[in-house]
């Protein structure tokens, strides 16, 4: 069964990401909402990771980041 990850916190300041790329199977998903947007730029996804990640586009917005980095994650 696939799982459907939800961080709404910076791996900057929590070790939710973490927790959840180390649990996560190869099939799930990982949805950044939040300050979990954030973790754009953080060094755990800047590996290669076979999990599928999503943002909330609104929270990017938000926050500033542009889009293109999330089009290419």
């Amino acid at each position: 069964m696939n799982t459907l990850h939800i961080i709404r916190s910076s791996a900057f300041s929590s070790n939710d990401l973490q927790q959840a790329l180390s649990l996560a199977s190869e099939n799930d998903s990982i949805v950044l909402t939040d300050d979990g947007v954030y973790n754009l730029n953080h060094p755990l996804l800047n590996k290669h990771t076979p999990h599928t990640i999503y943002c909330v586009e609104q929270h990017l917005i938000a926050r500033g980041i542009n889009d293109n980095l999330a089009a290419a994650t």
